[in-house]
Formats: structure tokens, sequence, C-alpha cells
């Protein structure tokens, strides 16, 4: 069984085996340490990639860059639209709008051209984003699931819905 697994894990295993896990955790170099120095050494350890770890550290690896992708796109969309309306606002020699506009009124600033529509949409980007964040979390739990943490994520959009809806009034 030891011959399969990577060095650490298999001298891990050994020590177990021999009842001695102290041995093995000298292997990683993470002995004789306080509790709490011992938990930073373990997460460097895994950090720098000790085999042997389970495919569940991948899938939440890769739930993080979609996640992180996410934020970052809906960020670099509303900058640019929030600098396209201030350039525009600058170049026509506009005030900058006092209130947000938003439904219909907003498309036809837009349509227009006006640098308060730029501006309206990038301020609306930059709030939905965290919003589409928490529904691609909630498709992927779902995919996975994980119905305890796909629970969570929709009383977090019921609370977002709730929210938004009482915010109109």
């Amino acid at each position: 069984m030891n011959e399969q697994l990577p060095k650490p894990i298999a001298e891990l295993s050994v020590e177990s085996e021999k009842g001695s896990e102290a041995a093995g955790i000298r292997e990683l170099g993470l002995e004789e340490k306080s509790t709490l120095e011992g938990d930073a050494a373990v997460a460097q350890a895994i950090a720098e990639g000790v085999p042997g770890l389970d495919d569940e550290t991948e899938s939440r690896d890769e739930l993080d860059k979609v996640v992180r992708n996410m934020l970052l796109a809906g960020l670099a969309i509303s900058t640019i639209l929030i600098i396209a309306g201030l350039l525009l606002s600058s170049i026509f020699h506009r005030p900058l709008p006092s209130v947000a506009s938003g439904g219909h009124q907003l498309f036809r600033k837009l349509k227009a051209g006006a640098p308060s529509g730029f501006l309206d949409l990038g301020i609306l980007v930059l709030i939905a984003t965290p919003i589409l964040r928490v529904f691609g979390s909630l498709a992927e739990f779902i995919y996975r699931r994980d119905w305890l943490y796909a629970a969570i994520t929709s009383t977090v959009l019921l609370i977002l819905a709730i929210s938004v809806l009482a915010g109109r009034g």
C-alpha cells in the first residue's frame, strides 16, 4: 500500500501504522511548533503542494478562480463604464448627475450617449457583481449536490431580493 503513495504520505502512513505520527510530521518539517504556528505551517505545506491531497481541494480552487474572475470582470466593466461617463461629461461640459436614473430612463440615456447613462450603468454593474457571484455559487453548490451550502446561499439570495425590493419604496 505504501509503495503507491508519494514519499511524504507513504512515510506518514508507515509512522501512523507504528503509532507515532511525529516522525511523519517531521518529514514535512512541521515538528515542535505551537498550535498556531503548526496550523500555519500545515497551511503553507498544503499551499506548496503536499502530494496526495484529495480532489476536493482542487475543486474548491476552481470555484475560487471562477468567483475571482466574475468579480474582476464586474469590476473592470463597471470601471470602464464609469470612466467613459466621466470622460464624456468633461468633453461635452455636462454636469454630473446628482440622482441615479433607472429602468427605461437609463436605457434612453445610454442610447442618446448621455454621460449620466454610462455612470448609472457602471454603478449598477458594480452593485450587481456580488449578487451575480451569489447566483454563481448557488449553481455550483447545486451542481455538487452540496445541499447545506445551497440552502444557505438561497437564504442569502432571498435576503438580497427582499433588500432590493424594499429599497424601491
